[in-house]
């Protein structure tokens, strides 16, 4: 007789994780009680707080106390609480506790879900800050020594599943298309909204580009957009770490976004909105507004033929030239080279 399974356990640290996890959950394991865990030191746990008091999602139960635990005491609660579970989900397979974890459940139900576009890296872990070489020297070497730890936990093809939005290498991979959110959401019947939205980044800020950079690729976005979309207003949305970026915007957009409490595919579903267009440099919410059926229109933006930002690691550039790829698959997204 096939075991029925009455517990899904998930361990998120941002709340794209806790909506990839929603939808697994919706697909394959909606008789299932669901709980989320919310990982040690979370940064983000205010914002998944967020997301559960309002019930965007209308997820079960999250756990917010296992991350106010000590390093070794946590190891051995999210040890014991995984255990009691068939099916467990991480939101974060490039996190060393995670992977070290579910190295012992073994005959368990497991699985990765996205993260962004680091999960164009799967399964191999970048070894490098995306902060490039401003970085101080002792703590990239003690986060490249972390990163081949957890390389050594990652789990074998056979004996993890990976739902993703980005096609992987793992047999096991599953597409997330967001077909339960869509259906749940009704998404198709949301208003349109004739606003094209720039979503920003901290690279000025962390010393990637510099500021006229920044603004020469921003002044060539909006250019671009006048002319292409000229009955359309353009917003510009700051990340949430976002220092100077915002000012270099203000002056080229009609409106300018921070501080934001969620993400810009929960903010669009909670107003029950589908925008003309989201548009970014490097952001995986091009990718999953499109997904999701948002935005009419979404693209990835650059100045020439390459990278607008310079190539400082290994990874941003494996995973530019990835993006690429993925964009040009999809019929809805741009490659816009200005």
């Amino acid at each position: 007789m096939k075991k029925i399974r009455t517990k899904v356990i998930g361990i998120v640290s941002t709340p794209i994780q806790v909506t990839n996890i929603f939808e697994l959950w919706k697909s394959k394991y909606s008789d299932a009680e669901l709980q989320l865990i919310v990982e040690k030191n979370c940064s983000e746990a205010s914002r998944i707080q967020i997301l559960h008091v309002s019930q965007y999602l209308k997820i079960a139960k999250i756990d917010f106390s296992i991350s106010k635990m000590r390093h070794v005491t946590y190891l051995h609660d999210l040890y014991r609480r995984l255990k009691q579970n068939d099916v467990i989900i991480s939101g974060n397979w490039t996190n060393t506790n995670s992977n070290f974890i579910m190295k012992l459940m073994w005959g368990k139900d497991l699985w990765y879900v996205d993260d962004g576009l680091i999960s164009l890296a799967y399964p191999k872990l970048p070894t490098r800050s995306m902060l490039g070489d401003n970085i101080n020297f002792i703590k990239n070497a003690v986060h490249l020594i972390k990163r081949k730890i957890a390389s050594g936990f990652m789990l074998g093809d056979k004996y993890i599943n990976f739902f993703s939005l980005y096609p992987q290498p793992n047999k096991n991979y599953i597409d997330n298309n967001y077909t339960q959110l869509k259906k749940i959401f009704l998404i198709e019947h949301f208003q349109k909204s004739n606003t094209l939205i720039f979503l920003g980044g901290p690279y000025v800020s962390n010393c990637v580009i510099s500021q006229d950079k920044y603004y020469q690729l921003l002044k060539a976005f909006t250019a671009w957009a006048r002319a292409k979309y000229p009955n359309c207003k353009l917003e510009y949305h700051a990340h949430r770490r976002e220092i100077v970026e915002i000012d270099i915007a203000r002056n080229l957009f009609d409106e300018t976004i921070h501080d934001q409490p969620m993400p810009i595919e929960l903010r669009l579903i909670h107003e029950k909105k589908i925008v003309k267009g989201v548009f970014t440099n490097e952001s995986s919410a091009a990718f999953t507004t499109s997904m999701m059926g948002l935005c009419e229109v979404a693209g990835i933006v650059s100045l020439g033929d390459n990278n607008s930002f310079v190539h400082q690691t290994e990874f941003i550039e494996m995973m530019w030239k990835k993006t690429k790829r993925i964009a040009l698959r999809d019929p809805k997204m741009m490659w816009l080279n200005l």
